[in-house]
């Protein structure tokens, strides 16, 4: 948090800036509502504590449904940042920064939803 912090404290809002996130404002929203219903979705689950064959359905549907989300996101920013004939620059580098932390928060939910929906049968053994 605190690497995103100074990144987002090195945001000047500038041309490029608006620009960047103008186009990368939906893919971002969208990936942010899939995982926080993932995780919301995961709480309710865990509280009669089992995870139905059911439940473990909907959680994979909904790691497939994130996994897309972010494929949509990368391609986004691959466009953003051809644009801006630099990938690596003073101008996008806080935005980049934050985009990449969003996506391997994404990243981490769906490793943990996984993880929840065999947990029974890893820990029967």
């Amino acid at each position: 948090l605190y690497s995103v912090k100074s990144a987002l404290k090195q945001l000047r809002f500038d041309g490029h800036h608006a620009e960047f996130v103008a186009e990368m404002k939906a893919p971002l929203e969208e990936l942010h509502k899939e995982v926080v219903d993932l995780l919301k979705r995961c709480a309710g689950f865990c509280k009669d504590g089992a995870i139905s064959a059911d439940e473990k359905e909907q959680i994979q549907q909904s790691v497939k449904t994130i996994a897309s989300k972010q494929m949509a996101l990368s391609e986004k920013f691959q466009g953003v940042a051809q644009k801006s004939k630099n990938y690596i620059c003073d101008d996008i580098a806080p935005d980049s920064y934050f985009v990449f932390a969003v996506s391997n928060w994404a990243v981490e939910l769906q490793e943990w939803a996984e993880d929840l929906a065999v947990f029974e049968n890893k820990w029967r053994r």
